[in-house]
């Protein structure tokens, strides 16, 4: 079971990012497509991370409309995004930073935490969105790559199936 990540960002949390002048003055801030939030988007990556690493990951509010009853999971994982920002300049710069918690069914002791890192920087020729998308797109798979593999140590596996 994954509960929704929480975003800690010390920034505004509708922008992920801020455009710049030539002369490296803020121009405006960066924002997401469809007013989508980070802190769901960040939550449903990782959740396809663990999927990836072969667990049956579900988000909590997703299993509790799915089951009446509600949902049994060997283990409780949240997420404190810590940073998902861009800045662009004459290169551009995207860092994403969250810290997982894996708890115990019943969400009292932590079993395994890990802080989950990933950056990008490239410069940019022609300023256009879809180059500094791909900048944010490659960050954030450095970092769900570092997490699918921590998922798919024997350490993780034991934490989530034994509780150890």
């Amino acid at each position: 079971m994954v509960q929704q990540f929480v975003d800690d960002r010390k920034e505004d949390h509708q922008y992920i990012g801020t455009k710049r002048n030539g002369f490296g003055m803020p121009l405006g801030n960066i924002g997401v497509r469809d007013g989508k939030r980070v802190d769901a988007m960040v939550t449903e990556f990782f959740v396809d991370a663990l999927r990836h690493a072969g667990y049956d990951a579900v988000i909590q509010t997703q299993a509790a409309t799915q089951q009446p009853g509600g949902v049994k999971a060997d283990a409780v994982m949240q997420g404190d995004i810590k940073e998902f920002w861009l800045d662009l300049y004459m290169a551009t710069w995207h860092h994403v930073n969250v810290d997982l918690k894996l708890l115990d069914k019943d969400g009292k002791q932590v079993l395994w935490e890990k802080n989950i890192q990933g950056g990008k920087a490239n410069v940019l020729w022609l300023g256009i969105n879809s180059e500094f998308e791909r900048v944010i797109r490659e960050a954030l798979d450095e970092a769900l790559n570092r997490a699918a593999k921590e998922f798919a140590t024997e350490e993780f596996y034991r934490k989530v199936k034994v509780g150890n």
